[in-house]
């Protein structure tokens, strides 16, 4: 990798804190909040000149660099040397190195993948030590991407997934600390009390752990809730809680009117029955049974009590949990087709392994019978 790329690596996941704290900081004032953050730089443009504040952009932009490559070594402990590395933490929060291991070899032992080969077992003396496994796995999966016969488009094709993974990953983690630092600026502006961060806590949680069930089902039965089988349940459960802010935050009506906001989002909500995977019956009674809560929670909540609600932080946690979402599927996504992609060759390779061994034998033993046979058939010397 070029310097040029190393720099573009390092770079996106610092640009990724600075961009998502200025969008979270944007949405909160989009919503109803202070605006505080927009005032500052829209005071800051007209009071300095324009070399100033052309110089301000490219520092903060410059500032990505560095911030990234800290994140990257975050990231990287993170899945290599802290305490949840082997087994993970609600994956596919963070994804244990031993469950990439054993999904890289499903059927594959570990004398498969020593080659029979007497040496090598030092190298992988158990999977549970996954530093050490990987070590050795990393060679095995590297020597059969560029075996003779394979196309010269496979190691490239896995090193760009390899990369795009560790990218999403780190992005993610830069995501984290932007919407953690919006967070602490909304707190640190007296704009929210410290106790209601409780409910993007929360919902984080309950987003987070519904990801973690769903990757224990198989991707074709989903979770079975009430007799269906449910697919996509954290995205159910975040749409969930966009409708009742529709329907119960005071901007939107302000902006909207009864009960427009209402009809737009049961269209959106018809829409994602038409299209959703699971039980269509299911998702239809869920849709009916939140636009009734969501209809009485608005008639019957004195509105005081509902103004006193900090909408602005319920968007922009919506909206993180929106962008967790994308990060965490995509990035599952693309580890599973480079562990399919390494188990299919690293399959390959072992079985020519075996083929080769087996027909070297047979090759061994043919000659050896032969040379048996030709001295047997050898006339005696005289005596």
């Amino acid at each position: 990798m070029n310097s040029e790329s190393n720099v573009l690596r390092w770079g996106i996941p610092g640009w990724s804190v600075l961009l998502s704290f200025a969008i979270f900081v944007a949405l909160d004032s989009l919503s109803g909040g202070r605006g505080l953050l927009p005032q500052a730089i829209s005071s800051l443009a007209s009071e300095s000149e324009a070399w100033q504040v052309a110089f301000t952009a490219l520092l903060v932009t410059a500032a990505g660099i560095p911030l990234g490559y800290l994140i990257y070594q975050m990231y990287f402990y993170i899945r290599w040397n802290s305490p949840v590395s082997c087994e993970g933490f609600l994956p596919p929060l963070v994804v244990g190195r031993k469950k990439d291991l054993l999904d890289t070899l499903k059927d594959i032992t570990l004398d498969d993948i020593n080659l029979s080969e007497g040496w090598r077992h030092g190298l992988l003396p158990s999977l549970d030590d996954h530093r050490t496994a990987w070590h050795y796995l990393a060679r095995i999966v590297m020597d059969s991407l560029l075996c003779p016969g394979i196309h010269a488009s496979v190691y490239p094709r896995h090193e760009y997934l390899m990369s795009m993974m560790h990218s999403l990953g780190a992005s993610f983690l830069g995501i984290c600390l932007g919407f953690g630092g919006y967070l602490v600026f909304k707190w640190r502006e007296h704009e929210v009390t410290f106790a209601s961060m409780l409910f993007p806590a929360l919902i984080t949680l309950a987003v987070v752990a519904l990801l973690h069930v769903e990757s224990r089902h198989p991707i074709h039965e989903g979770i079975p809730i009430l007799g269906a089988h449910l697919h996509d349940a954290a995205e159910l459960l975040l749409g969930v809680v966009l409708f009742l802010f529709i329907c119960l935050d005071p901007v939107i009506d302000t902006l909207l009117g009864f009960p427009w906001p209402q009809v737009l989002a049961v269209v959106c909500g018809l829409l994602w029955v038409n299209f959703a995977r699971g039980s269509k019956r299911f998702l239809l009674a869920t849709l009916i049974l939140t636009l009734a809560l969501g209809l009485l929670l608005r008639a019957f909540v004195p509105p005081q009590l509902l103004q006193s609600i900090a909408w602005p932080l319920v968007f922009t946690t919506i909206s993180f949990l929106v962008l967790t979402i994308a990060f965490l599927e995509n990035r599952q996504n693309v580890r599973d087709q480079m562990v399919t992609m390494e188990y299919y060759y690293l399959k390959q390779y072992v079985e020519k392994h075996k083929s080769d061994k087996k027909a070297a034998q047979q090759l061994a033993e043919a000659d050896s019978a032969g040379g048996r046979r030709r001295r047997r058939q050898a006339p005696a010397k005289p005596a």
